[in-house]
């Protein structure tokens, strides 16, 4: 990717003095680990334009959460202490009820492949998620949350690797979505809510594949909690979808799951089972 501009070299440095202060004061890890790095505080900058003002507010908000939420413990549990790497095929390698748990019931995960420009690729089969089962079981919804969480936060951690302006292909795949996503709008907003303030500018592009009526009428609810800088990025696709997706993916259609029409295995990304059969398998 591109190196930072006179002008957002101008803002990151900007954005440090401002936050450095705060960071030393309250001592937040995540605060003074990302100061080191200018590609992160690039993320927080551009996501608003090079506002400073609301960079300054999210860098805070954002990292006050991770600290208050453990998010280094809770990436360790999912992840495993090995430092699991996705590249074996593996969404988790956790040990815990809570991290097999989750992943069983999460519907995501990070590929192998990699973009055109060198970026992760993450997707999400929202199509086969058990939102009902989640919306009635509270420990099936959170470790399904955290799975999710620590999703992002492997992203962030790969995009950090990177020290630039490198960012990552979301593919939503909607295959089987029905009118209960509508139902359990709430749990979304929740999801939502979880991403956008404290994962700056990771997306290159969102793309949303085997989208059927009811997904129209539901990307059409949750806009209005995006970013108009998110909401740009956003392209929806129907059955006909696999050229213009491949075009941004390193290796086209082949470096795809099998489930979106390649041939790279399936594993890297959670089954998203019931939640009656994933609570029974740990039994």
């Amino acid at each position: 990717m591109s190196e930072f501009t006179a002008e957002e070299a101008s803002a990151i440095l900007e954005l440090k003095k401002r936050v450095q202060p705060w960071a030393a004061e309250v001592g937040n890890k995540f605060a003074l680990d990302y100061l080191e790095e200018d590609g992160v505080m690039w993320r927080y900058a551009a996501a608003h334009k090079l506002d400073l003002d609301k960079a300054e507010e999210q860098f805070k908000v954002s990292t006050s959460w991770k600290l208050e939420n453990e998010l280094d413990g809770m990436y360790e549990n999912f992840i495993g202490s090995d430092g699991l790497s996705y590249s074996d095929g593996s969404a988790f390698g956790g040990t815990s009820r809570e991290a097999k748990l989750g992943a069983k019931v999460y519907y995501g995960g990070i590929l192998a492949a990699k973009t055109v420009n060198g970026g992760p690729i993450m997707v999400e089969r929202m199509g086969k998620v058990d939102i009902s089962g989640l919306a009635k079981n509270e420990e099936a919804k959170n470790a399904c949350l955290k799975a999710y969480i620590v999703t992002l936060e492997r992203m962030f951690r790969l995009l950090r690797q990177e020290k630039d302006k490198t960012k990552c292909l979301t593919i939503i795949d909607c295959e089987g979505i029905g009118f209960s996503m509508i139902r359990h709008m709430n749990l979304l907003r929740e999801v939502i809510r979880q991403a956008v303030p404290n994962f700056p500018e990771l997306a290159e592009k969102v793309i949303i594949v085997r989208a059927p009526a009811v997904a129209t009428t539901l990307w059409t609810l949750l806009k209005p909690l995006l970013p108009e800088r998110t909401k740009k990025k956003v392209t929806l696709l129907g059955k006909n979808y696999i050229d213009e997706l491949a075009s941004f993916v390193d290796g086209g259609a082949d470096a795809l799951p099998e489930f979106l029409g390649g041939n790279a295995s399936n594993e890297s990304v959670c089954e998203a089972l019931p939640v009656s059969d994933a609570l029974s398998s740990l039994e």
